[in-house]
């Protein structure tokens, strides 16, 4: 959760969710687009072994290290965002 304090200081505060039930019910699916990316010899395929995750923590954490290695940040966030966002510190806070 994020709350903006003022133009140059937010607080961010990690909510960690361990367990979903049935986060892998669409994993058949994610199957199929694997298997249709490997005929297409698609030079974006993701990381099949996600699917082998058992609790949903590791597959969103599994999720996104795949979004850091197939996207770039260029692309994703206009540059005066990802600039500016590069200069930023943060601290963390328990």
């Amino acid at each position: 959760m994020l709350t903006i304090l003022s133009e140059t200081d937010f607080d961010v505060e990690t909510v960690i969710i361990n367990k979903a039930k049935n986060f892998n019910s669409l994993f058949p699916l994610y199957e199929q687009e694997y298997a249709y990316l490997s005929e297409m010899d698609s030079s974006t395929i993701w990381n099949k072994d996600i699917l082998t995750t058992e609790n949903y923590k590791d597959f969103t954490k599994f999720h996104l290290k795949e979004l850091v290695r197939l996207r770039f940040l260029p692309s994703d966030w206009p540059k005066k965002f990802a600039d500016s966002f590069l200069t930023l510190r943060g601290k963390i806070c328990y």
